[in-house]
């Protein structure tokens, strides 16, 4: 039959057929390292401490440690993270290591004032753009992390006026840079991460421009805060496409609380701290 084709094109039709072949044969093997997407589906403990420095108006300045005593997690939720590099099966350098990365988290919390249960949420949500620098062939050589983004992080309270007005009530908007590496150590990988959080301002009740730190930042318009999140956690391969990990999660805020004179709630600072437990199953692609 190319006996009847033309001499060019059969030089054509064997040439392509080999570079199918080639391209069969170079195709990339994809690991978490140079995944098109990876997901993470996991259960969540978590836990909570607010405390306040220099407490002077205790009547209405409520601290609140979940639980009472050392910071443990306790209270169960779950949590979702999902990385998309839509380049990532382009031979382009950089490029194909630029993607996106969003992270949810929600646990099932109950608080108790007096008699008083006040109906208690706690979620977490964030959005980064990534970017991913492999040091060597992916799956066995270190890989580093570069996030920017932003997230919101809200522990809330319902309740009656009086009550919820003592209740460190929180929803902190923040601008997030940070950085994290996965490192191969045996059969297993290390996960450690680090990043500064900036909490952005909003308008107030009285239309005034107050931190985005919710009910605390209303109560201390002129407090300046800042946060940090690090974590650390292994991974253990379980078959080519599916690991398992467990990644502790750990976000701490604090603020100089600038309280004016004669102001209704004082305090010279607080610390926000939360520790939270993940354990579940990742996918790559």
């Amino acid at each position: 039959m190319l006996r009847s084709l033309p001499s060019g094109a059969t030089c054509l039709l064997f040439l392509a057929i080999a570079q199918s072949a080639s391209a069969e044969g170079v195709r990339e093997e994809r690991t978490f390292d140079n995944a098109i997407i990876a997901g993470f589906l996991a259960l969540d403990f978590g836990a909570r401490q607010l405390h306040y420095r220099d407490r002077a108006t205790n009547g209405n300045l409520r601290p609140y440690d979940l639980p009472n005593g050392p910071l443990f997690p306790v209270a169960p939720g779950v949590a979702a993270s999902a990385e998309l590099f839509p380049l990532a099966s382009q031979p382009w350098p950089v490029v194909r290591d630029l993607g996106f990365a969003g992270r949810a988290r929600y646990n099932f919390v109950s608080s108790k004032v007096g008699e008083i249960e006040p109906k208690t949420r706690w979620f977490a949500w964030e959005f980064d753009l990534r970017g991913r620098i492999p040091l060597g062939k992916p799956g066995s050589a270190p890989l580093l992390g570069i996030e920017l983004g932003l997230g919101r992080d809200a522990f809330s309270f319902t309740a009656p006026d009086a009550t919820q007005d003592i209740l460190p009530s929180v929803d902190y908007y923040y601008l997030r840079l940070g950085a994290d590496a996965r490192i191969p150590i045996e059969f297993a990988r290390l996960l450690v991460g680090v990043s500064y959080r900036h909490l952005d301002s909003r308008r107030g009740p009285d239309g005034s421009t107050v931190p985005a730190a919710g009910a605390l930042g209303e109560h201390f318009p002129h407090a300046t805060f800042s946060g940090f999140d690090c974590r650390l956690g292994v991974a253990l391969p379980l078959t080519d496409h599916l690991e398992g990990r467990l990644l502790f999660n750990y976000v701490r805020y604090w603020a100089e609380l600038q309280p004016a004179a004669g102001a209704t709630y004082v305090a010279a600072g607080v610390t926000d701290q939360m520790l939270n437990a993940d354990v579940g199953l990742a996918a790559f692609f």
